[in-house]
């Protein structure tokens, strides 16, 4: 588990140990020092179950009450992740270090790849006058063929997929117009969020949370929720809640 970001927890509790737990889903204080009732599910590190027929994703594990290490054996995770990321609290410590290049990603390293994660957009807000849309790049396309990143932005760095090249191929493209997404990814990879404005080439994308600079303000919502800049990679005028150019939130629906 040490080499590894996301991934299984494993299918027996003899398997793995409390910082395997904290490595999954984080630590809110720098000293590493945390009980375990901070994971209980919707405590604000473990999510609560996604949307209805989701697999079960962490429905094992309680909300209150008594809780111990078997009930959090046999869980998937997913999780979105920025390297690199603005201060270790704001990313409850988790550890990217299997992603090389800077960038937004979604991990999906804990699905094996001969596994398929099917993963939802659903959008919240587009108050953009421009076409705006959002990505998710795969270092695999459908036949597992690859073409590796090359490259990646920093957070409030140039994401735009009209003006930059980073490598991997488009696996998901959800734009301003549709309401919900469906598609079907290949488990085992960490998958880079990309962004794009049709009418500037120029766009940045956030997740729930992160500092989008200046008048932009903080990206809303918890991690699964996305945020696009339009007309330029970070700053300008207020882009949170219901005037975000383009958002949209993010589930993981099931695998197979």
């Amino acid at each position: 588990m040490a080499d590894a970001v996301g991934g299984w927890i494993p299918t027996s509790n003899s398997q793995f140990s409390f910082s395997d737990i904290r490595k999954q889903w984080g630590y809110s204080n720098n000293d590493g020092s945390i009980s375990m009732n901070s994971y209980y599910r919707n405590g604000g590190l473990v999510p609560n179950t996604t949307l209805p027929g989701s697999s079960g994703q962490y429905s094992n594990i309680p909300t209150s009450g008594s809780i111990g290490m078997n009930q959090f054996v046999n869980h998937k995770i997913a999780r979105i992740i920025r390297k690199n990321h603005q201060s270790p609290t704001n990313d409850n410590n988790r550890e990217t270090y299997n992603v090389q290049f800077q960038a937004l990603y979604l991990d999906l390293s804990g699905w094996s790849t001969s596994q398929t994660v099917n993963v939802r957009f659903e959008q919240q807000c587009n108050s953009s006058g421009h076409f705006i849309s959002m990505s998710l790049f795969g270092p695999v396309n459908n036949s597992g063929t690859s073409r590796p990143y090359t490259t990646g932005y920093a957070i409030r760095g140039e994401s735009n997929t009209g003006s930059r090249d980073f490598g991997g191929y488009e696996l998901a493209h959800h734009h301003e117009n549709q309401s919900s997404l469906n598609v079907d990814l290949k488990g085992g990879y960490y998958y880079m969020w990309r962004s794009a404005d049709y009418s500037t080439n120029t766009s940045g994308i956030y997740c729930g949370g992160e500092d989008q600079g200046g008048g932009a303000g903080v990206a809303t919502g918890q991690r699964f929720w996305l945020t696009v800049h339009d007309n330029g990679t970070c700053c300008g005028d207020n882009n949170q809640g219901g005037n975000a150019d383009f958002a949209a939130r993010f589930y993981i629906t099931g695998s197979s």
